[in-house]
C-alpha cells in the first residue's frame, strides 16, 4: 500500500506543479483580457499557448486512472456513494467528463500541433527545461530529443506521444525546482527511465516511500 500511496502522491504533485505553472504563464501573459501587454513576458505568452493543450490532455488522461486507484484504496467504502468516502465514487464517475469539457484528447493533440507552428516554441521550451539540465540522465535524454521533434512538428499520428513527453519533461523540471530530491528522482526513474509498471503502485523497491508519502500528507 505504501507503494501505491507514494505513486499516487507523485502523480498528484506533478499534476499540481504543471497546473500552477500554466496558471503563472497566464498571469504573466497578455492573453488575459485587460492585461497590460507592456508588462507581459514573451516567454510566458509562449508557455501559456504551449502548455494549455498539453496540461489538458495529460492531466485529464491520467485523472481517471488516478481516481480509480484512489477509490480502490478505500475498498467498498470508496465504491458506495454514502458517507464521507463516497465522494471518491462520484469523482471517478465524473472524471472522464473533464476530457470532454476541456477538449477530447485528439482535439488537444491537434491544438498542440497548431501551437508548434509558432516559430519561438522550441526555444521557449528549451529555456523552460534548462534549470533541470544534468539533474537526471533520463530527463536529459528526453529533453535532448524534444527540440528536433518540436521543430519537425510531429504528425497527427505522433501528436499524443509528443504531448505526453512534453508534459512529463515539464513536470520533471518543475519538480526538480520545487520538490525534495526523493520526489524528483523517483518521478524521473518511474515516468522517464522506465523503472515502473503499467499500474500505480509499481515503483522500484529502492524508492524513498516515507519521504514521498509524508510530503503529501496534510498536517
Amino acid at each position: 500500500m505504501r507503494n501505491v500511496l507514494a505513486d499516487l502522491a507523485l502523480e498528484s504533485e506533478a499534476a499540481t506543479a504543471l497546473s500552477m505553472r500554466l496558471a503563472r504563464a497566464f498571469d504573466a501573459s497578455p492573453v488575459i483580457a485587460g492585461h497590460d501587454p507592456q508588462s507581459s513576458s514573451d516567454h510566458e505568452r509562449v508557455m501559456a499557448r504551449l502548455l494549455t493543450p498539453i496540461a489538458k490532455f495529460w492531466i485529464c488522461k491520467r485523472g481517471s486512472h488516478f481516481a480509480q486507484e484512489a477509490m480502490e484504496c478505500l475498498g467498498g467504502n470508496g465504491y458506495v456513494e454514502e458517507g464521507g468516502e463516497g465522494i471518491m465514487a462520484r469523482i471517478y464517475r465524473e472524471m472522464p467528463l473533464n476530457s470532454i469539457w476541456e477538449g477530447a484528447g485528439n482535439i488537444m493533440a491537434l491544438d498542440l500541433l497548431r501551437a508548434l507552428r509558432k516559430a519561438d516554441v522550441a526555444a521557449a521550451l528549451a529555456v523552460e527545461l534548462a534549470p533541470a539540465k544534468g539533474a537526471h540522465p533520463a530527463l536529459d535524454h528526453m529533453v535532448a530529443a524534444l527540440p528536433v521533434r518540436v521543430e519537425q512538428m510531429a504528425t497527427e499520428v505522433e501528436a499524443r506521444r509528443l504531448a505526453q513527453d512534453v508534459a512529463l519533461a515539464v513536470q520533471a523540471a518543475l519538480l526538480y525546482q520545487s520538490a525534495p530530491s526523493a520526489v524528483f528522482a523517483t518521478f524521473c526513474d518511474s515516468r522517464l527511465a522506465g523503472n515502473w509498471g503499467h499500474a500505480f503502485g509499481t515503483l522500484g523497491a529502492g524508492t524513498d516511500f516515507d519521504t514521498i508519502i509524508e510530503r503529501a500528507m496534510p498536517r
